[in-house]
C-alpha cells in the first residue's frame, strides 16, 4: 500500500482542478476512476478484505462512493441506475452480504458464517431511494450487515433531511464497515486509505471557514458556524423539509412543515463551497 501523500492534506491549494473525460474536476475522475494528484502525491493503493460491488443510484460527481474505485481500483466495480449494467445475474448468499442497516441487518460479529464472506454490497443513494436498488432481484434473500458502532459526531460536510448524529457518507461507512469487519475477524487490514479524498475535501470546507471567520473577526462581526455544527445543520435539514413542502404540498416526504428559511440560511447555503 502506497504512503498517503508527502503533502499535507489540508494543502488543496495544490489540488488544481483538471480536464478528464470531458469535463473538469478536483482531486479524481468520478467517470474513469483516475487520480488527478498534481506531482509529488501519492495516492494510496488500497486492497481490501472484500470484493465491493457499489450500487449507483446518485450523481457520481456527488458521491463518495467514487472515492473507492480510484483508491482500491482493483477490488471495487460500480453498477449504475438506471439497468446496472454488468450487475452479476445473481449473487451466492453464502459468501455475499448487502450493508444496510434494516431491521434484519447483524453486526459482522453477529453473522453466521463470516469467515466465508466474500463480496460486500454497497447502496448508494438517496435514502428515500434505496429501497428501490434493494428491491432487485438479484439482492433477494441476501444478508445485511451494518455498522456496529456509528460514530457520534459529524464528520460529513453535507446534510440530508434524516440528518442525524451517526450520518456519514457513502465512503465514511464502507470505511468503517471494513474496519469492524477487520475486527471481527482478526484482520490487520488498515481502512483509513479509503477516507484520503473525503479528508481532502473536508480539509477545503474547513480551510474556506477559516478565510471566512478571519474576515468576519476583521469587520467585527460575530463568529459564523461551521458545516460540522449541530445548529447549523438542523437549520439547513429544516430548510430542505420546507423547500420539499412548497415544492409538493400535501406530499410532505421527511417531516411536519416548518416555517420558511431565513436571509441567514439563504446565505450560508449560497456561501458553501463544493469540494468537488
Amino acid at each position: 500500500m502506497a504512503a498517503a501523500s508527502s503533502t499535507s492534506e489540508g494543502e488543496t491549494s495544490a489540488w488544481p482542478r483538471v480536464r478528464c473525460c470531458g469535463k473538469s474536476y478536483s482531486y479524481y475522475c468520478p467517470v474513469c476512476y483516475k487520480s488527478l494528484a498534481p506531482p509529488g502525491v501519492a495516492i494510496p493503493d488500497v486492497t481490501l478484505p472484500l470484493s465491493v460491488a457499489v450500487m449507483l443510484k446518485d450523481g457520481r460527481q456527488r458521491s463518495t462512493a467514487m472515492h473507492a474505485p480510484v483508491l482500491a481500483p482493483r477490488d471495487v466495480r460500480v453498477y449504475e441506475h438506471p439497468d446496472y449494467a454488468g450487475l452479476p445475474e445473481s449473487f451466492d448468499a453464502e459468501n455475499c452480504v448487502v450493508a444496510f442497516p434494516s431491521d434484519d441487518a447483524v453486526p459482522w460479529t453477529a453473522l453466521d458464517g463470516l469467515a466465508r464472506v466474500r463480496t460486500l454490497i454497497l447502496i448508494d443513494s438517496p435514502w428515500q431511494q434505496a429501497q428501490k436498488a434493494l428491491a432487485l432481484p438479484q439482492l433477494a434473500g441476501l444478508r445485511r450487515v451494518k455498522i456496529d458502532k456509528p460514530p457520534a459526531q459529524v464528520q460529513f460536510w453535507r446534510v440530508a433531511a434524516h440528518d442525524s448524529a451517526g450520518h456519514l457518507s457513502t465512503i465514511e461507512a464502507l470505511a468503517l464497515l471494513l474496519k469492524e469487519h477487520a475486527a471481527a475477524t482478526g484482520s490487520n487490514f488498515d481502512s483509513d486509505p479509503l477516507l484520503f479524498f473525503f479528508s481532502l475535501m473536508r480539509s477545503r470546507i474547513l480551510e474556506y471557514h477559516d478565510r471566512k471567520e478571519e474576515r468576519r473577526e476583521r469587520e467585527g462581526l460575530a463568529p459564523g458556524r461551521t458545516p460540522f455544527d449541530p445548529e447549523r445543520r438542523d437549520r439547513f435539514r429544516r430548510r430542505f423539509i420546507q423547500k420539499e413542502r412548497t415544492a409538493a404540498p400535501g406530499k410532505l416526504k421527511y417531516g411536519k412543515p416548518l416555517a420558511a428559511a431565513t436571509g441567514e440560511e439563504e446565505e450560508e447555503a449560497q456561501a458553501e463551497p463544493d469540494p468537488t
